[in-house]
């Protein structure tokens, strides 16, 4: 095999391993010779990226800036919003969705490439990685949701969002999150308080009396002028001892359940709710589920949405001439 040729491999084995991204130092410990390096950089093979860093340009693929991100910063991690969506968290990241979010311990260079939002840590991170993709650190789902508590943009009932539904996927249990919120050094940490507090209020609180739900939510009705809500309808679809809901807008065919249950008992609820809306979806009705923190938290943007469905489902019944 003629050097050049084995050179080529060297490098395409390295590169294969990460989406086409190699460094200098990997590409120096095989073997390869400054000189060689700089050869393949003028004879296109290799693509000079960054301080030490090169990429094989016919090897990228769609995950190539997350490689070249952690690969800039040694001992860093994906982390924060990047690694929310690598494990299909329920986020609206909007504009910032091409921004690579990594994390590294405390020190370090604050040299940056552009594209890569670079957090600093004093909390240990070796324990806290999984490897979704082959190669790739990737901070652990748990250690994600700590890392969004501390973002001002990311909503309470989000937030709140993101955790049943790690729950649920079977990523996370309340006790990880438990003992990640009790490990020392948390003090003054971004978003532990508020983790903490949301929490509590998911796995320790008493579910809210349905009762009071119902008055809130009529009192939001009222507020916001949306009419045409009955409490306590019997569905079509009732069969004398299944099929009243909350409350229902005949005339669209929209209902709205309130939920107040905590995640104790809504994990046993689930299937049932899901069997309700399948069999509401079968009648050709919507529903809709608002939880005692929509209505507390986000009234406003609660009775927005349940008007947008409103809307939404009158045109469906009605639409425009053409």
């Amino acid at each position: 095999m003629r050097v050049s040729t084995r050179t080529n491999v060297i490098m395409m084995t390295l590169a294969s391993r990460a989406a086409g991204v190699v460094t200098r130092q990997e590409l120096l410990a095989s073997g390869l010779s400054s000189s060689t390096i700089v050869n393949r950089v003028r004879q296109g093979f290799l693509l000079n990226t960054g301080p030490g860093l090169y990429e094989v340009p016919e090897m990228t693929n769609r995950s190539t800036s997350l490689f070249r991100a952690v690969k800039s910063v040694p001992g860093s991690a994906i982390s924060h919003t990047s690694a929310g969506r690598m494990y299909e968290f329920p986020l609206e990241v909007g504009d910032r969705a091409e921004l690579v979010h990594i994390t590294a311990p405390w020190g370090g260079s604050r040299t940056q490439m552009q594209g890569v939002v670079l957090h600093r840590t004093r909390l240990p991170c070796g324990d806290e990685i999984d490897y979704p993709i082959s190669g790739l650190p990737v901070l652990s789902p748990a250690r994600t949701i700590l890392d969004l508590a501390g973002d001002p943009n990311l909503s309470h009932r989000r937030l709140s969002h993101v955790i049943e539904t790690q729950i649920t996927a079977g990523r996370i249990d309340p006790d990880e999150l438990r003992r990640l919120l009790e490990r020392p050094g948390l003090r003054g940490v971004a978003g532990a308080r508020r983790l903490r507090t949301l929490v509590d209020g998911l796995f320790d609180g008493e579910p809210i009396a349905e009762s009071m739900l119902e008055r809130r939510f009529q009192r939001l009705l009222a507020q916001h002028d949306l009419s045409g809500f009955r409490r306590q309808v019997e569905a079509p679809w009732y069969d004398g001892r299944r099929g009243v809901v909350d409350f229902a807008n005949s005339e669209v065919e929209l209902i709205v359940e309130v939920d107040g249950r905590r995640w104790h008992s809504v994990s046993q609820a689930m299937a049932e709710d899901r069997r309700r809306d399948r069999l509401a979806a079968a009648h050709g009705w919507q529903v809709m589920r608002v939880t005692w923190e929509d209505l507390t938290t986000e009234p406003t943007a609660t009775a927005e949405q349940v008007a947008a469905a409103v809307a939404a489902r009158r045109r469906r019944w009605r639409p425009q001439a053409s």
